[in-house]
């Protein structure tokens, strides 16, 4: 059922557009978030590509470069296998939609997972990717009105004797999409971008996520078992430090509708508070998180605090988290029930500011 489902992200919204994300094959790790040049924007793309091995293992899509305004090429993590293929360039004006080509799980046949990519143009041209054609297209993104500025990257690792897929998914983040951040010097850091996904369209609907900080890296996606769902949650945080160094919100916990605790990465200082369960029959539904942005040569706590709501209607579970920052706004509400979750965490930074929990995603199965 993986790839039947969809992340929500929480946090920090600041002028920016989201973009609709959705997840295609969920095999291999993220790689890391590159970036165009700040103010430069992607204007082509090419993609490393496995040809057809007849009865051998095919790993088909295994890299995307894109191309920025000033011709640097940047890419995400790569697979090992096949080779770049050609450039594709908007004649005017930058890519602003694009769309993955994907085969879903074939049980115990070779999986090759993403297979092509295709994108738009502001100018309205599309450029068509030459990957190789196993699966189907999915839909298009929604039109990132100001362009794509950066990438990230799924790929699986080589498998030895097992069935290798290389390249699994695909995010874009968006440009800026309002003006006064630009114009007041803002720096355009990763900690105020929005992700968008692209890929298979199924039983499910997107969900809009915004990104909060930035520090840290993604652990895996943890999914409740056996078709359970989230109806509850709990929280690790490290109280105020006084005069020392604050980290807040260091993980969260969803217990499963079966009693199952499920957590991705956790940061080390804190302890675990109360648990926020909803009324018998219902299930989470859409959460807030409580971010605190860069402090600058301040003390950074990043999260702080998270509540959810229910579908049973019930009184909406606050969380026991510190009370740095703002509430962001609520997502928007998850017909069927949050299955799954995802966080981001920074390491330990040895005579630095740490933060440890900087952002969430979670899976809607609808």
């Amino acid at each position: 059922m993986e790839n039947l489902r969809h992340f929500i992200a929480l946090a920090a919204i600041f002028c920016f557009s989201t973009m609709p994300s959705v997840t295609a094959t969920f095999w291999g790790d993220w790689g890391k978030v590159e970036y165009c040049p700040e103010g430069k924007w992607a204007v082509g793309l090419k993609l490393k590509t496995e040809r057809n091995q007849g009865n051998g293992d095919n790993t088909a899509l295994n890299g995307i470069a894109l191309k920025c305004s000033d011709g640097k090429w940047i890419t995400s993590t790569v697979g090992s296998w096949g080779n770049w293929g050609g450039n594709f360039i908007c004649q005017s004006g930058r890519l602003t939609s694009c769309q993955l080509r994907v085969e879903p799980p074939a049980k115990y046949q070779d999986d090759t997972a993403a297979n092509n990519l295709n994108c738009k143009c502001s100018n309205g041209e599309t450029l068509y990717g030459d990957g190789t054609s196993w699966g189907e297209w999915n839909r298009w993104s929604n039109t990132c009105s100001n362009g794509i500025c950066a990438l990230q990257t799924r790929v699986e690792k080589p498998q030895g004797n097992g069935d290798d897929t290389a390249l699994n998914d695909v995010e874009f983040i968006c440009c800026p999409s309002c003006v006064p951040c630009a114009l007041s010097g803002f720096k355009m850091s990763p900690h105020v971008m929005k992700f968008f996904a692209l890929t298979t369209v199924l039983c499910c609907f997107l969900m809009p996520y915004v990104t909060a900080t930035f520090w840290g890296d993604w652990g895996p996606v943890e999914f409740c078992p056996n078709e359970e769902y989230a109806v509850g949650f709990k929280l690790k945080t490290q109280q105020s430090q006084g005069d020392g160094d604050d980290t807040a919100l260091n993980a969260i916990a969803l217990k499963c509708s079966g009693g199952n605790w499920i957590t991705s990465s956790e940061g080390v200082w804190g302890v675990w508070g109360r648990e926020f369960n909803c009324q018998p029959g219902g299930r989470l539904i859409s959460c807030q998180l409580r971010v605190e942005p860069k402090q600058g040569d301040a003390d950074d706590t990043a999260a702080n605090n998270l509540r959810c709501d229910c579908l049973d209607s019930g009184p909406t579970l606050n969380g026991d988290g510190t009370s740095w920052g703002e509430w962001n706004e609520w997502t928007k509400t998850c017909k069927g029930s949050i299955v799954a979750i995802q966080t981001r965490v920074e390491k330990i930074q040895i005579g630095g500011d740490n933060t440890a929990l900087n952002d969430v995603k979670f899976k809607c199965l609808e």
